[in-house]
């Protein structure tokens, strides 16, 4: 009775500061606004309304480091509320504006480079699957591609439960495994060889992408259950399996490499490391992964130790973390550490057959956008991955999927993709940086149109000028001439852009 009351009072005691800090900000005091939201929190620590208020008055007091601290606590701990995407539309407002604060007034351009072994920035098309029905149809449409300017295919090695498979390379043996030949996993078609060569007569640079945690394919169930990932389930708090291969298993290394290394039988130039390669806010709780613990911190891995304020939306299907620990966050970053580890493992594989072979990593859009949610939810770390030896991070920038899961507009997302770009290309390691563009819709498969397309791209070279880099670009996911002929003028303005760039 006692707590429910206390609970009573401080939700009535919230209201009233909550409506204080409104008078304020309305009067133009966003510093008395600021006070109040505090003391909201305060009376009521759950409020995300004055979470977010308290973000908002500091942005107003122009605080930009506090507000970005604030608007990335309300996205972690809100992830579902209706003001996240607009959240994080202000996060990066505030980290501009932190970053401009400190940045020289007067401007140095570094020296135009172009990006590791290659004779100027990345054009790129990213094919899930190909329209063309034969071997002289997909020449065609891969001389198609160089014609209009495109330096590479990013070409998919692997087929999962639901992909649809390649029409030019005839019957399947199976639809799941890989399209080269190996004793590590089922071969779908070994297609490998003869699509390197196709793409290499049309002077297309060839890009193995391929998955690494969720290639779990033609497992015995009991070697499947050993080498499977251990997740915590935050509704019944216990430890459960969870997706894909556990990365800090040995045996999953071995075999991974395994698999790699078979891959780098081919003469691919490049591979891209599938989405897959993360560990999620609740991943990590093998066995392997509770022994490799233990010897690095010199304490039991207990997701207890992890985990505060867990609360269940009443319109989300899992419960969410109102608070990460400081031990979560040293947990993350050792997480991403691993996978960063796993990623050169892999990569070496392939190098040590294909010592030329080029190295990119997929990010999701958040590891350019918020890197502190990023390491959070995923693991992922773009400043992370730049003391490491990999030639590009790919941006997975979907706009169509970022409109989607943010709530934000087209315009507001084209926004952010600037500001994303700016980021990037301004910082360390320019060169590195790959922005995966959407054509397609997800979930309708319909092709954007080229004035969206034109308002992604333009908002990516906006974010790149002035630092003397020419955005790398790669189109998702590309399937065929009509593709290319709906997209080819805004890619023919972008490789003149580029030139004119170099020049």
């Amino acid at each position: 009775m006692a707590a429910a009351l206390a609970l009573w009072v401080g939700a009535a005691g919230a209201q009233d500061f909550l409506r204080k800090a409104g008078e304020a900000l309305a009067a133009g005091h966003p510093a008395e606004a600021a006070s109040f939201y505090q003391q909201a929190l305060s009376a009521s620590p759950q409020d995300p309304s004055a979470l977010f208020g308290l973000a908002r008055a500091r942005m107003l007091e122009k605080k930009w480091s506090e507000c970005s601290e604030v608007f990335s606590r309300f996205r972690l701990s809100y992830p579902d509320h209706p003001q996240a995407g607009k959240a994080l539309l202000y996060l990066t407002e505030c980290e501009e504006n932190a970053a401009d604060a400190v940045r020289p007034k007067k401007v140095i351009v570094p020296p135009v480079a172009a990006p590791p072994g290659e004779g100027g920035p990345l054009l790129a098309a990213q094919v899930l699957v190909w329209d063309a029905k034969s071997w002289e149809e997909l020449e065609k449409e891969m001389k198609a591609l160089k014609a209009a300017g495109f330096s590479a295919v990013i070409f998919r090695v692997f087929s999962n439960p639901g992909d649809r498979l390649y029409p030019f390379a005839g019957p399947a043996k199976t639809p799941v495994g890989v399209y080269f030949q190996t004793k590590q996993a089922p071969v779908v078609s070994e297609i490998l060889w003869r699509a390197t060569q196709v793409a290499h007569r049309s002077g297309l640079a060839f890009y193995a992408w391929m998955t690494s945690r969720y290639a779990d394919y033609g497992l015995d169930s009991k070697t499947s259950e050993r080498w499977a990932d251990r997740t915590y389930d935050l509704s019944k708090k216990e430890i459960v399996q969870g997706k894909g291969l556990d990365i800090f298993s040995d045996e999953v290394i071995a075999h991974l490499e395994a698999l790699y290394s078979d891959l780098g039988n081919y003469p691919i130039d490049a591979v891209l490391f599938q989405d897959d390669l993360v560990s999620r806010h609740t991943d990590g709780f093998s066995e392997a992964a509770a022994r490799a613990y233990a010897k690095k911190f010199g304490r039991p891995l207990d997701p207890s130790a992890f985990y505060q304020d867990v609360y269940q939306p009443p319109d989300a299907p899992k419960p969410r973390v109102g608070k990460y620990t400081d031990a979560f966050w040293e947990w993350a970053r050792w997480k991403n550490e691993r996978l960063l580890d796993v990623a050169e493992r892999l990569a070496g594989a392939v190098k040590k057959k294909r010592p030329e072979a080029k190295v990119a990593v997929n990010f999701m859009y958040e590891a350019a956008s918020s890197p502190k949610n990023s390491l959070a939810w995923l693991s992922q770390s773009i400043s992370a991955a730049h003391r490491r030896k990999f030639d590009y991070y790919a941006v997975m920038a979907y706009h169509r999927q970022m409109m989607h899961e943010l709530g934000l507009s087209v315009d507001e997302v084209a926004i952010l993709l600037r500001r994303m770009s700016r980021s990037l290309y301004a910082g360390a390691h320019p060169f590195r940086a790959l922005f995966k563009l959407q054509i397609r819709d997800w979930e309708t498969q319909e092709p954007v149109s080229k004035e969206e397309f034109s308002k992604m791209l333009e908002a990516i070279r906006k974010g790149a000028e002035g630092t003397g880099a020419a955005p790398n670009i790669a189109v998702v996911p590309y399937r065929g001439r009509k593709d290319l002929d709906r997209l080819s003028f805004d890619l023919h303005s972008s490789v003149e852009r580029q030139a004119a760039a170099r020049e």
